[in-house]
């Protein structure tokens, strides 16, 4: 028998629909009380009686920064493939617009790609930007499509092609047009780990002739100059904290936050805990003009009823109240 629920963030359908932030923004709350209980406890430290700590930064920082260089040398290597086709093959069938518009976006990369650092970022980040308003205009379209289906009759002529077009939008084109921004992001915050050594690099490569060092291989043995902060470490366990919580679902973070409460009551008042398990992640964006103080509702039937009441009225009941506010006004009441 299925488990019961109480609420709806326990309902998959009705998660998705509203809570569509969910995951989000629970590891956000986990994140945002460690990050704070990390910087308390290392803020008034030293940083030079921290050696076990920089050790682990620096092999922490080796890792993180190999990782993102494979990941930036795979997303390069994908968005300068002009036919990427084999890669959205899963998707059956696939759909020809979104696939026109993906090999678009591929088509400009390997046409326009910058040749230095210099303008990497700001043509990653505008083709982000044009590609996020072609996924605007096929949100708009399946939205559209849905709303003809909410509104037509069963039995209605074109309610099979409609169908078939929303299914083909909805299972094809949106999920592989989102899986190609999401590629985008990515390899665009790349760039926030990447971004100072390959400029490094390249002003290296024009101060001298003789530089001949590839640029993978320089960012592979890149040892910044910078001096390491007991901020800097402490970014790095928030990092590293963050990744340990990618995988678990809602029950698994909540569960976490539970523990969080049960440990700190007093830091987790009742009204915050109910605001961070029945609110995270839900959208309020259509809801968000309609919201009205109750004062006001309450203001407004009072109104109504001081209305009728002097509507019941004589004219003589009318002008002796009127007499008795004016003496109260002139303090002779």
């Amino acid at each position: 028998m299925a488990a019961q629920k109480y609420f709806q963030w326990q309902n998959d359908i009705l998660l998705k629909d509203i809570y569509p932030m969910r995951l989000v923004k629970l590891r956000d709350v986990l994140v945002f009380f460690k990050e704070a209980d990390l910087w308390a406890e290392y803020k008034n430290k030293n940083i030079a009686a921290l050696t076990a700590d920089v050790a682990e930064y620096k092999r922490g920082m080796e890792a993180a920064r190999k990782a993102e260089i494979d990941k930036y040398s795979k997303l390069k290597t994908y968005f300068l493939t002009k036919d990427v086709s084999a890669s959205f093959a899963k998707y059956k069938p696939v759909e020809t617009e979104a696939m026109a518009l993906i090999q678009k976006n591929h088509d400009l990369f390997a046409a326009s790609w910058p040749k230095d650092i210099r303008g990497e970022r700001g043509f990653i980040q505008s083709r982000i930007e044009s590609f996020k308003l072609q996924l605007g205009f096929a949100r708009d379209r399946a939205r559209y499509l849905q709303r003809q289906l909410d509104g037509m009759l069963p039995e209605h002529p074109n309610r099979p092609k409609v169908q078939a077009e929303f299914k083909l939008k909805s299972e094809s084109s949106m999920p592989m047009l989102l899986e190609e921004m999401e590629k985008l992001r990515e390899f665009d915050l790349t760039y926030d780990k990447l971004g100072a050594p390959k400029l490094e690099w390249y002003k290296l490569t024009k101060a001298d002739p003789n530089f001949k060092t590839p640029e993978e291989e320089f960012l592979r043995a890149y040892d910044s100059k910078t001096p390491i902060t007991v901020k800097d470490i402490a970014r790095l366990k928030v990092e590293q904290f963050a990744k340990t919580l990618a995988a678990k679902d809602q029950y698994q973070l909540l569960a976490d936050i539970r523990a969080r409460f049960e440990k700190e009551p007093k830091r987790f008042p009742v009204w915050l805990q109910y605001m961070i398990v029945h609110f995270s992640g839900m959208r309020y964006k259509s809801a968000h003009g309609s919201w009205a103080d109750p004062k006001d509702l309450l203001a407004r039937l009072r109104v109504g009823e001081v209305k009728k009441a002097q509507a019941a009225l004589s004219d003589g009941e009318v002008e002796a109240r009127c007499k008795e506010k004016i003496a109260q006004y002139e303090g002779r009441a």
